[in-house]
């Protein structure tokens, strides 16, 4: 099976992409909760205090799985596609937007006020961004370093003007 081409990316483009994926997911989850507060229910968040928390933790791990896949396509160009490629599809998708986001979403519509149950969620979160956290660490270790070849396709350059 031939490696296919690498994959030219502009490095600024990278770098603008990466802060527009925090930008959004941040503007996102802001703009959410006020909704909720300003027009939905003013006492949504106030009835129970750790729904905030538990919207603001999902917020926070999908803006650092977002963070880590950023990382790595622009100072670890040594980690493999197919690591880049699970942790998208696995990290993010499955795990942030389906597992993650499931779970809170669940809470909030169902409109949960037992502490317990929200603060047994958000300590979910919190574990899932933990070990968002080790395994950050654990590619950095293992890929970062040295400036060796690019191993998973991606070849960042500098931007040619138009």
């Amino acid at each position: 099976m031939a490696a296919s081409a690498p994959h030219h990316v502009c490095r600024a483009k990278t770098w603008a992409m990466a802060v527009f994926f925090q930008v959004a997911i941040i503007g996102y989850f802001v703009g959410v909760a006020y909704a909720y507060r300003r027009a939905i229910s003013p006492s949504f968040l106030v009835g129970a205090p750790w729904r905030l928390p538990l919207w603001a933790s999902l917020g926070a791990y999908l803006s650092l799985a977002l963070q880590v896949m950023s990382y790595t396509d622009l100072f670890l160009p040594r980690a493999p596609a197919a690591v880049q490629r699970r942790f998208t599809w696995i990290g993010v998708c499955a795990v942030g937007v389906g597992a993650l986001n499931a779970m809170v979403t669940a809470v909030l519509a169902v409109g949960v006020e037992d502490r317990r149950v929200l603060m047994g969620c958000t300590g979910g979160v919190a574990a899932c961004i933990a070990g968002l956290l080790v395994f950050w660490a654990w590619l950095a270790r293992k890929y970062g370093g040295g400036g060796g070849p690019s191993e998973n396709g991606l070849v960042l350059h500098a931007c040619q003007p138009s």
